[in-house]
């Protein structure tokens, strides 16, 4: 990370219902650029000094929906990536004025007052935290990241930890695959609080299991909703990408039966668990969405419960022909019984492309309007990541094993 001595990086969210973080301001933020920039150069410092001592702490919103980003720093230019910015894809340069030894940069946007927005800033080439922002979300892929909410964002309830829940339990299990495409690989299984062979199980297969499980609240969920009686007591196995990108596309059909054909017999095998495909649930997100997808279209007679977040699903997408036609097939005797898809409004967009994750999904939906293919379709303004598919758990495992 760049060096950041005698560095303040300061990230304002402009809002009305945020105003106590922001002690004795008198002027908007727009009045303020305005207002500094009729004074001398060397005159400049002290006013800014004087703006951000009354910051107590950021983001600050104002006005629900108007987000100004500020930094000033010696620096000759400096950039923010992230939501806002082409879905990552391109880094926007901001505004700057001279205050003489230091510069002051911004950069204003509009957004929903429901958003939740990740960002960083980019500074000689080199990605950088707001220091002030103490909400930080991990990323073990890309880097972590600053991330803020608009005042009417509102988490899910059931993604906390309640001491007072009984807790289900996480067991691991090797699988040796027969197919010599595929790694053998760790599985994790969730069993319900009270666990009683004596009694079947719906189960819920997820894809890229192991960051599901160990780096976001999914067990809470669960945990939380079977206390709520809002579900009935599931089996969660969670299934771990090897190869991802074979899995995901190049092989995504061959993937599908290593699912059928081996996790799901290796489960049925060792555990309490009900035969049926409507008790049997499947979900991922981005390319696991498109395992979701190809799963329950391929075998609605295993499955008949499909969850894609963000799936990164194209026009003529993997094998989706292949895909279509078997479940037209199939769907008379064995239709899907629950379909749900969800993508960030601020998701992947791709320059080159000319297109968006949101387009493609939107694009997408309309195959399963014309097959006449019920789906449930949520859009939130979120981008692509785990902090927005979080919120979508509760429902999606409501959707399929409500009581």
């Amino acid at each position: 990370m760049a060096n950041l001595k005698n560095v303040i990086i300061i990230v304002i969210s402009i809002g009305l219902c945020s105003c106590n973080h922001l002690k004795n301001r008198d002027i908007t933020f727009k009045d303020f650029i305005q207002n500094i920039q009729n004074y001398p150069v060397e005159e400049r410092n002290v006013l800014v000094q004087e703006y951000l001592s009354k910051i107590d702490k950021t983001p600050i919103i104002e006005d629900n929906e108007k987000i100004h980003f500020v930094a000033y720093l010696k620096a000759d230019s400096l950039s923010i990536q992230g939501d806002l910015q082409n879905g990552w894809a391109t880094p926007h340069k901001m505004s700057v004025i001279n205050c003489g030894e230091l510069n002051l940069f911004y950069k204003t946007y509009e957004i929903p007052s429901d958003s939740q927005i990740e960002y960083q800033f980019v500074l000689n080439g080199e990605a950088v935290l707001d220091s002030l922002n103490r909400d930080i979300e991990v990323n073990f892929e890309f880097g972590d990241r600053n991330i803020f909410r608009m005042p009417k964002f509102a988490k899910s309830t059931y993604l906390d930890l309640r001491q007072e829940v009984k807790k289900g339990s996480i067991l691991s299990r090797n699988v040796k695959s027969k197919n010599e495409s595929f790694l053998d690989r760790k599985i994790y299984i969730y069993l319900p609080p009270n666990y009683n062979k004596e009694r079947s199980y719906p189960v819920m297969l997820v894809y890229d299991g192991d960051v599901k499980l160990y780096t976001t609240p999914y067990k809470n969920v669960l945990d939380n909703l079977i206390h709520d009686s809002l579900i009935v007591p599931i089996i969660t196995v969670f299934i771990p990408a090897m190869e991802r990108d074979k899995e995901v596309c190049d092989e995504n059909i061959d993937f599908t039966n290593y699912l059928v054909n081996e996790i799901i017999p290796f489960i049925k095998a060792d555990y309490s668990t009900y035969n049926k495909p409507e008790n049997w649930g499947i979900m991922g997100a981005s390319g696991g969405g498109m395992i979701s997808i190809a799963t329950g279209l391929l075998y609605p007679e295993y499955i008949a419960n499909i969850a894609s977040q963000s799936g990164t699903i194209y026009e003529n997408w993997c094998n989706d022909k292949v895909l279509f036609s078997t479940y037209l097939i199939k769907k008379q005797k064995t239709p899907l019984r629950s379909v749900y898809i969800s993508v960030g409004t601020f998701d992947l967009e791709f320059p080159d492309a000319n297109t968006t994750l949101l387009q493609e999904v939107r694009m997408f939906n309309q195959k399963f309007d014309s097959l006449d293919i019920k789906y449930k379709y949520y859009e939130f303004n979120d981008g692509h990541r785990d902090s927005n598919w979080n919120q979508g758990l509760a429902d999606i495992l409501i959707q399929f094993f409500g009581k």
